[in-house]
């Protein structure tokens, strides 16, 4: 089990805000306190994303992608400090490979490509399980891949067709997809990474 609390405010952008939180993890025998940088957002909404809200959001999400890459860093192996934890992230957003176990680049991509998907329509590709559990079986033993959404653009379906890959290896990388013509449509090359 874990606790947390803030202890101060380390920035703030017009985004959210990045607070130094004390975390203490509990468990049978003994327990463990670290500290960590946690960031809030005050992008709550209610209404859809617009197609130039879904490209910055993603641009910025795909420059931090290929920070931690470039160092061989996957975000799972970044929650790592926190704990012994069981499923590391959302199955909503896991990879089919990770739910396997296998611990690459890749399956951020896989990730990034749900968001996509969520930020453009407002829901989960994967909505429809009656439990996780049921989830994750697919993911595992399924070929299936998230539906793109008809409404899309041609640009964003394509680049959710690069992220959505079931063969990892196949999967696009963040530095690709940087140079894709749906972050490109926004962002001319000299100002992407």
């Amino acid at each position: 089990m874990a606790e947390w609390k803030k202890l101060r405010v380390l920035g703030e952008g017009s985004f959210g805000k990045v607070y130094l939180v004390l975390l203490r993890f509990t468990g049978e025998q003994n327990s463990e306190v670290s500290l960590s940088a946690l960031k809030t957002s005050n992008l709550i909404r209610r209404d859809l994303l617009s197609n130039k809200e879904v490209i910055v959001y993603t641009h910025m999400i795909l420059k931090g992608l290929c920070c931690m890459h470039e160092k061989g860093i996957t975000s799972e192996e970044a929650n790592t400090d926190l704990g012994e934890i069981k499923f590391r992230g959302t199955p909503y957003y896991m990879s089919p490979e990770s739910v396997r176990g296998f611990k690459e680049t890749a399956l951020d991509i896989w990730s990034l490509g749900c968001i996509v998907i969520e930020m453009s329509t407002g829901l989960r590709e994967w909505w429809n399980f009656e439990s996780t559990n049921q989830l994750l079986c697919k993911l595992a033993f399924s070929e299936e891949v998230p539906k793109i959404p008809d409404k899309l653009t041609y640009d964003c379906k394509d680049f959710l067709r690069k992220c959505l890959m079931n063969d990892p290896q196949q999967r696009w990388t963040a530095k690709m997809l940087l140079n894709h013509p749906f972050i490109q449509n926004k962002y001319s090359t000299s100002s992407v990474m």
